[in-house]
């Protein structure tokens, strides 16, 4: 089920059917979602005076 909502939310399409193309799709979601905290994390720690 998780797998489905990242994908529909990340990628803004439905999730595929096939279970192969669905776990490319996760794999997708799961690395913006990464870099997505890590570009939030950087920003605050910046905001506060970090590098």
């Amino acid at each position: 089920m998780q797998m489905r909502l990242l994908v529909r939310h990340y990628l803004h399409t439905e999730p595929a059917q096939e279970l192969e193309e669905l776990m490319e799709q996760y794999v997708e979601a799961l690395w913006i979602e990464d870099r997505q905290a890590t570009l939030l994390t950087n920003a605050v720690a910046k905001a506060f005076g970090g590098k």
